[in-house]
């Protein structure tokens, strides 16, 4: 800690509880979508979780905790069936469990979790870039969690490029206007659904951050008190 203060490490520990409180307040009070993009593009204070270890053999695919995922993700530029997206959701919500403390990995799964029951729903009548979104998200989450050497800003970086082309799509779904009073109810929903989700994700995201962020400060709070005695006596 040679070179930087006590006050210097601790403001900046207290500048990101602020700017994440803050980013709470904005979800909870539903301000709009750009408040809901903003809040899930997880500041530079993020930290993942353990690495995923991958096999390094010609199998790895086949043996990737993704692999029954993916193919269900591939087959659905043939046919979008309700047991395929039922599948994809139960492969999907199985997942979870294996991004436990990563943030970055969670929001990914959330996302995939709202494009599939929007798909479900409305299968052929969905909008045309909802299954392309699915498959490329599906392609960033797994590099997300399959490449160990990508830095925490690089993944930050194609959550965020996701996140965006995902705001796109809700919004497209709902200034669609010239549509048939049998589906406005149903488009209602859909909007419903996707916003309600987003939400959903984003509060989770932000109250696992909160904890995350309280327990860094009071470690570094220790520290700073350690290296203070340390220093006072030789002094």
């Amino acid at each position: 800690m040679q070179g930087i203060t006590g006050s210097t490490l601790t403001a900046e520990v207290e500048k990101k509880l602020d700017d994440l409180f803050q980013e709470e307040e904005t979800i909870e009070e539903g301000k709009g979508e750009q408040d809901v993009e903003e809040a899930l593009g997880l500041g530079d204070g993020v930290q993942a979780g353990e690495s995923h270890e991958g096999l390094e053999s010609q199998n790895t695919a086949e043996q990737s905790p993704l692999a029954s995922l993916k193919s269900i993700v591939l087959s659905l530029d043939w046919e979008i069936t309700d047991e395929a997206m039922a599948e994809f959701l139960k492969k999907t919500e199985a997942i979870r469990s294996e991004c436990e403390g990563d943030q970055v990995l969670k929001i990914f799964v959330q996302m995939l979790f709202a494009l599939g029951k929007y798909i479900k729903r409305q299968k052929g009548d969905s909008n045309p870039e909802a299954v392309r979104l699915l498959n490329t998200t599906f392609q960033s989450f797994e590099k997300v969690f399959e490449d160990k050497e990508l830095s925490e800003t690089q993944k930050k970086d194609i959550l965020d490029q996701k996140v965006k082309e995902f705001m796109e799509l809700k919004r497209a779904i709902g200034s669609k206007r010239t549509v048939t009073p049998a589906h406005t109810k149903a488009l209602q929903v859909d909007r419903t659904l996707i916003r309600e989700t987003v939400q959903e994700a984003v509060k989770q995201a932000m109250e696992d951050l909160k904890e995350m962020i309280r327990e860094q400060f009071e470690s570094l709070k220790d520290e700073l008190k350690t290296w203070s005695d340390k220093h006072g006596k030789e002094h």
